[in-house]
């Protein structure tokens, strides 16, 4: 019994150092001037989840990095644009008209989903991801999957969180499940391997 033991451990960890290794690092976000500025065929996109993505989307779209801003998810609701710059410590420096607001997504999935649905005849050739830093990589992939072949580039913007160990392990975790399908029961992924 001992030998099968250990090669199921054995199993167990070469999974997980080759999980370590498929999972992104997450980095710093580029300033905005790194940013491509042809803002005609650009669009910024805020996956929501906490007021400093869609402020850090705002002063992307105010400082003219894009003519485009789409706010997507539950957040998008509850948000009054005028409100959210004067509470940021800004007003609109230009018109409002190029914001768009999707109020239906609930999760990170329909955030792409409705962002693919979005982009549609739009002409748009260039996207800046906005989100939370831990939150990222995943976004970016379920955003990558959506688009499929259709040769949008995408850049993200990284918003500094406060996210705990915890929290930076759980999405860790949905990435690789929504990059690989990987089951999170550690019973069933011995079940799988033998």
């Amino acid at each position: 019994m001992r030998p099968k033991r250990t090669s199921l451990k054995l199993a167990a960890l070469f999974i997980g150092l080759t999980l370590a290794q498929t999972t992104p690092a997450y980095g710093p976000s580029m300033p905005h001037s790194a940013f491509v500025r042809n803002t005609s065929n650009t669009a910024i996109v805020v996956f929501t989840g906490d007021d400093r993505r869609i402020i850090e989307g705002l002063r992307l779209y105010m400082d003219g990095v894009a003519d485009r801003l789409l706010i997507t998810g539950m957040e998008a609701a509850k948000i009054d644009l005028l409100d959210l710059y004067q509470n940021a410590g800004f007003m609109p420096a230009r018109s409002l008209e190029g914001v768009y607001i999707d109020k239906h997504a609930k999760t990170t999935y329909e955030n792409a989903v409705n962002t693919r649905i979005w982009l549609s005849g739009r002409g748009i050739e260039n996207i800046i991801l906005v989100t939370s830093d831990f939150h990222v990589p995943r976004s970016r992939l379920l955003l990558e999957k959506q688009l499929g072949q259709n040769s949008i580039r995408i850049e993200t913007f990284s918003v500094p969180s406060n996210a705990t160990a915890e929290t930076w392990q759980t999405e860790a975790r949905k990435y690789n499940i929504t990059r690989w399908g990987i089951p999170t029961n550690p019973q069933r992924l011995i079940e799988l391997m033998f």
